[in-house]
C-alpha cells in the first residue's frame, strides 16, 4: 500500500499574489496522521506538531529571506539567510517532531518552531517582506477539488505547477 507520509500532487497550485517570481510554497502539510506510538514514547506530541511548510526559491538568482513573515495563518519571521537558486526551506511546527517523523535531512534547511497551527480545514496564508508587502497570499482548503489524502491520512498539499494558481 502506499506508505502513510505520500505525497499528493495537485494540477496547479491557485491564485497567488502579488509576486510568485520570488519565492514560492511548494508544499503544505496541514493535517499530518496522528502521531505514531513509537513517536509518543518521544514526548508529548500530536499531529500538529508535524505541520509543515516548504518554500522554494524561484526568482533564478539568491534570494536573502531576511525580514520575511507568515503573518496570517501561521506567525514566524523567517531567519536570515540566503537561498540559492532553486534551493528549499522547510519551515516546521515543531523541527524536533519533523525529525522523529521524517529523519534527519541536510536538504532542505529545516527552521521553526512557528507559532500558531494551520488550520486543517484550511485558511489563508501570507508571507510578507521587509516593506510589509505580500510576496505570498493564497487560500488552502480541504473541500471541493481538494485531494481528500491531505485530510489526516498522512499525505500533504504538494504543487506540481509553478506555474499555475494556488487557489484552483
Amino acid at each position: 500500500g502506499t506508505p502513510p507520509h505520500a505525497r499528493v500532487h495537485t494540477a496547479s497550485p491557485g491564485n497567488v499574489e502579488p509576486r510568485v517570481d520570488t519565492l514560492a510554497v511548494t508544499e503544505l502539510n496541514y493535517h499530518p496522521y496522528a502521531p505514531t506510538a513509537d513517536e509518543l514514547s518521544h514526548g508529548d506530541l500530536t499531529r500538529d506538531d508535524f505541520e509543515f511548510v516548504e518554500l522554494l526559491n524561484v526568482s533564478g538568482g539568491a534570494l536573502d529571506l531576511s525580514g520575511l513573515n507568515f503573518t496570517d495563518g501561521i506567525f514566524f519571521e523567517l531567519p536570515g539567510i540566503t537561498l540559492a537558486p532553486a534551493q528549499r526551506l522547510l519551515l516546521a511546527k515543531n523541527p524536533q517532531a519533523f525529525q522523529l517523523r521524517y529523519g534527519p535531512i541536510e536538504e532542505p534547511l529545516v527552521v521553526g518552531p512557528y507559532e500558531g497551527v494551520l488550520d486543517d480545514e484550511g485558511e489563508r496564508l501570507t508571507l510578507i517582506d521587509q516593506a510589509d508587502e505580500a510576496l505570498l497570499r493564497f487560500t488552502y482548503g480541504d473541500s471541493h477539488h481538494w485531494p481528500e489524502r491531505t485530510k489526516g491520512l498522512g499525505s500533504s498539499l504538494e504543487i506540481v505547477d509553478l506555474a499555475g494558481f494556488y487557489n484552483d
